[in-house]
C-alpha cells in the first residue's frame, strides 16, 4: 500500500504472497489469473511469453482495469528481455567468431596452412592461395568499427583479425590488388590502404607483398616494417618496397644447415603426452622472435610456461636463443630456409650421414 514499499516488514509478506501464487498458477498451467482476496489483498499474475515459468505479479488493488493494465505491462516487458537475450546471444556469437578468426591466423603464422583453410572455407571467406597482409594500428577503442569499416569496402573479402598481442592493431589478409597496366592511367577503385586512411585519418596502414598464403608469417614481417615507415609518412601509409625472401637465395647446404641446426627440436619426442611437441616448439620459438614477452598472449599460455618452453629450446639447440641476439638471428633463418618448399628437396637429396 501507499507509504509501505520501502518497508522491509510490508515488502516481505507482499514477496512471499507473490512467490506462492506464481507456484500455485504454475501448478494449475494457467498463463494469468487473480488469486487471493478476502482477508488479503489479491495478486494479479500474468506469464511473461519469454518463458512460461516466469511471472509478472502485482499485488493489489481489486481493479478491473488492473488485468489490463498487467497485460500490456508484461508484453512490454517480454519485449525487452528478448532484447537482451538476443544482445547476449550476439556477443557471444561475436566472441565465439573472433577467437575462431584468431586461430585461424594462429595456425597460419605457424604453417599449418590446410587446418586454418578448412575452419576459414567455414566461417567465410575463403582464404586466397596469394594474400596481401594489412597491419592497421588504429585507435584501440574503435577496433570494432574500423574493422567493419574495412570489410565493407573490402567487400566482404578480407579476413579481418584483432591483434591478439597488440591492442591497437588490426590484421587483415586479402587478396593481391591488380597491377595497373603499363602505360595505362589508373582506373577503378582506389587501393584498400588509401581507402583505410581517408575513411580513418588517426589509421596508420602497413602493407606486405603478394606472398603465397604458407608464407604468411614473411607477409606479417613485412607488414610491420611498412608500419614502422608508415607512421611519419605524410600519406599515413606505406607498403614493403623490397623482396627480402631470403630461401631464394640459399643453395643446398644452407637448407641442410636449417635442419641441422633444428634437428634435436624436429626429432624431440615429448615424455609426457601432455608435453609440447615438434611443432609446438618450433611454433613458440617462432611467435618469441616475431613478438618477444608477448608471445604468451598470442600463443595464449602464461608466461611461465613461455619462459619454461624457451629454457628446453636453449636446451635442445644447444645456444642461448633466449639471450643471444646472434643466436636469434640463426634460429630466425633456420625457420625460414626449414619451412621454405625447396628444403623437403635439398633434405632429399643430401648425402646420408
Amino acid at each position: 500500500g501507499p507509504g509501505g514499499e520501502h518497508d522491509p516488514a510490508v515488502a516481505r509478506p507482499a514477496a512471499d504472497a507473490a512467490a506462492d501464487a506464481a507456484v500455485e498458477l504454475h501448478r494449475r498451467g494457467a498463463p494469468s489469473a487473480v488469486l487471493g482476496g478476502g482477508e488479503g489483498p489479491p495478486v494479479h499474475l500474468i506469464a511473461l511469453d519469454t518463458d512460461p515459468s516466469t511471472y509478472l505479479a502485482v499485488i493489489g488493488p481489486d481493479d478491473p482495469h488492473c488485468g489490463m493494465l498487467l497485460a500490456d505491462a508484461a508484453r512490454t516487458l517480454a519485449l525487452c528481455w528478448r532484447l537482451e537475450q538476443a544482445e547476449r546471444a550476439r556477443r557471444r556469437i561475436e566472441s565465439a567468431e573472433g577467437h575462431s578468426r584468431e586461430a585461424v591466423l594462429h595456425l597460419l603464422m605457424v604453417g599449418s596452412v590446410p587446418a586454418a583453410q578448412r575452419i576459414a572455407g567455414a566461417l567465410r571467406p575463403a582464404l586466397p592461395a596469394v594474400v596481401q597482409m594489412y597491419v592497421i594500428e588504429c585507435p584501440h577503442a574503435r577496433r570494432r568499427e574500423i574493422a567493419r569499416r574495412i570489410s565493407r569496402e573490402a567487400q566482404g573479402g578480407a579476413w579481418i583479425v584483432p591483434c591478439p598481442v597488440r591492442p591497437n592493431h588490426l590484421i587483415a589478409l586479402v587478396p593481391p590488388e591488380p597491377g595497373p597496366v603499363s602505360g595505362a592511367p589508373h582506373a577503378g577503385p582506389a587501393p584498400l590502404d588509401l581507402l583505410i586512411v581517408r575513411l580513418v585519418p588517426e589509421c596508420r596502414v602497413g602493407v606486405s607483398a603478394a606472398v603465397a598464403l604458407r608464407d604468411t608469417p614473411t607477409a606479417y614481417e613485412q607488414a610491420i616494417h611498412a608500419l614502422a615507415v608508415a607512421r611519419n609518412a605524410p600519406e599515413r601509409r606505406a607498403g614493403f618496397g623490397g623482396d627480402v625472401d631470403v630461401t631464394v637465395l640459399a643453395g643446398p647446404e644452407g637448407y641442410l644447415w636449417a635442419s641441422e641446426l633444428l634437428a634435436p627440436c624436429v626429432r624431440y619426442a615429448p615424455a609426457r603426452r601432455a608435453d609440447p611437441g615438434p611443432q609446438e616448439l618450433l611454433g613458440t620459438l617462432g611467435s618469441w622472435l616475431s613478438f618477444g614477452g608477448a608471445a604468451s598472449r598470442h600463443l595464449k599460455i602464461h608466461r611461465n610456461t613461455l619462459a619454461a618452453r624457451l629454457r628446453h629450446l636453449d636446451e635442445l639447440l644447444g645456444v642461448e636463443v633466449s639471450r643471444s641476439l646472434a643466436a636469434q638471428s640463426a634460429a630466425w633463418l633456420a625457420l625460414r630456409l626449414h619451412t621454405a618448399p625447396q628444403a623437403a628437396a635439398a633434405r632429399a637429396q643430401a648425402p646420408p650421414g
